[in-house]
């Protein structure tokens, strides 16, 4: 039952790891691109890039705080449920 436990908890962190990647790296490069058809559409100047990339980083950030914030939650719920049980 141990055995079981463990691989879940494994599959977890690594399921939380790659979800804090993917919600850091995509605001970026999906801005740029945003930026980009922009420009073409537009025929804006190269300003608009920089300013959308800006915007991802933001979004990047922001993505980062919540993540952090659920994080730090669930840690919490876990510890307070680990010492119900051990009151048992």
């Amino acid at each position: 039952m141990k055995d079981r436990n463990n691989k879940a908890e494994i599959l977890r962190g690594l399921s939380m790891l790659t979800q804090l990647g993917m919600s850091i790296a995509v605001p970026p490069i999906l801005c740029i691109f945003f930026g980009l058809w922009l420009q073409r559409k537009f025929s804006l100047g190269d300003w608009l890039i920089l300013v959308c990339l800006v915007v991802g980083f933001i979004s990047s950030g922001c993505s980062f705080a919540s993540f952090l914030r659920t994080a730090r939650y669930k840690a919490k719920k876990e510890e307070q449920n680990r010492e119900t049980r051990q009151d048992r």
